[in-house]
């Protein structure tokens, strides 16, 4: 699954382009997240003028799942958690799995936008298959900021290490393996009754 993270600016005036790149996007059957700013939603739109290209609105929409932000959310007046669980689990089993999942969040603040996101990675998980792309709509000065947290709501991120990160690491596993050489899975249990014993017998206490 692709996840995208769309210009609110770029939706808002050139929503025929947006479908357009997010149709492209799915077609390439891959794992990507990347970042449609206006400026390539733009890019976009010059393209297609160029080529004198007229896209069917109809047909594209018909591809894809609205979804409004608003449709994630309890009345705030009744309940402390606004974000409904239930509504985002129905959002991921009632879109077609050939459908592009379009989530239009703009006019909402980022952290309710990404406590969302972790109802989302629950409701998806379970399915046998995802969707081919994932976006979220958001206002313009959030995209940065949400690229990140989208990619890691959905996929696993590599840990950046220091080399002093590493070396701790690799000295324990080492260690580890020693005791486990020498002594066996328990032999953990085994150094540390050793260590207390020697501890006793020389009068020191812990």
């Amino acid at each position: 699954m692709n996840l995208a993270v769309i210009s609110g600016n770029g939706w808002l005036h050139h929503q025929n382009a947006v479908h357009a790149l997010l149709l492209r996007l799915a077609a390439t059957k891959s794992t990507d997240a990347i970042v449609l700013d206006f400026d390539v939603i733009s890019r976009e739109v010059i393209q297609i003028n160029a080529a004198g290209n007229q896209l069917d609105e109809m047909s594209t929409s018909a591809l894809t799942g609205y979804v409004p932000f608003a449709k994630w959310m309890k009345d705030s007046r009744l309940a402390e958690d606004v974000i409904d669980t239930n509504a985002i689990l129905s959002t991921a089993t009632m879109i077609p799995a050939e459908n592009i999942v379009i989530i239009d969040a703009r006019n909402y603040g980022l952290e309710l936008i990404l406590s969302a996101l972790e109802k989302a990675r629950l409701a998806w998980y379970p399915l046998d298959t995802w969707h081919p792309t994932f976006a979220v709509i958001a206002d313009d000065v959030y995209l940065l900021r949400l690229l990140p947290v989208l990619a890691s709501t959905f996929y696993s991120q590599p840990q950046v290490l220091s080399e002093r990160e590493t070396r701790l690491i690799v000295k324990a596993l080492m260690r580890r393996a020693f005791i486990y050489r020498w002594f066996g899975p328990r032999g953990g249990r085994t150094i540390e009754a050793i260590e207390k014993t020697m501890l006793s017998f020389i009068g020191v206490k812990e």
